[in-house]
């Protein structure tokens, strides 16, 4: 059932706005139950997860349009320092309608067989993500370990002033 939106409404919204711009930003959509997503952190936790998840061709009307990790990993694993460079630009494309500003930076290690001291296939990215709306800002950090062009751990990180943990 529909209802109607009066002047009170309105006002009530612009009223809210005002409050609380980080509850009045941009929405996300979301199809599960939660539907639309508005607080920050929640909203870039499910933008992060789709990211992770999403499949760069499942969808006819935008083909080639869709960010995607998986696919990124696919096309740029060999190359370390392009892939961190397109896993940032993905992250700024799909972050930026949502938010006032987002700068984010991905840095990556690559991993040492410690016995041969050869280079193995196995590397660390960090994701250090910094989001704005209005006048609040929030920075969240995410860490991928891959190997063997497989992503086999993804953890949050906590930035606590002073120091980095691991998020629960």
């Amino acid at each position: 059932m529909f209802s109607r939106i009066t002047q009170e409404d309105i006002n009530m919204e612009k009223i809210n706005s005002f409050i609380n711009p980080v509850q009045a930003s941009t929405p996300y959509p979301s199809l599960s139950t939660t539907g639309w997503i508005r607080s920050m952190n929640e909203k870039v936790d499910q933008i992060f997860a789709d990211y992770m998840v999403n499949q760069h061709n499942q969808t006819v009307l935008f083909l080639g349009s869709v960010r995607s990790l998986p696919y990124t990993v696919k096309q740029y694993y060999s190359q370390p320092y392009r892939l961190s460079d397109q896993i940032r630009e993905d992250l700024e494309t799909i972050l930026s309608p949502f938010f006032d500003f987002v700068h984010i930076t991905v840095d990556y290690k690559k991993h040492w067989d410690e016995d041969t001291h050869q280079e193995i296939d196995e590397y660390d990215y960090t994701i250090n993500m910094t989001i704005r709306q209005g006048e609040y800002q929030w920075k969240q950090f995410k860490s991928l370990h891959m190997k063997d062009s497989k992503v086999e751990q993804i953890a949050g990180i906590n930035y606590n002033g002073d120091r980095y943990s691991l998020a629960s």
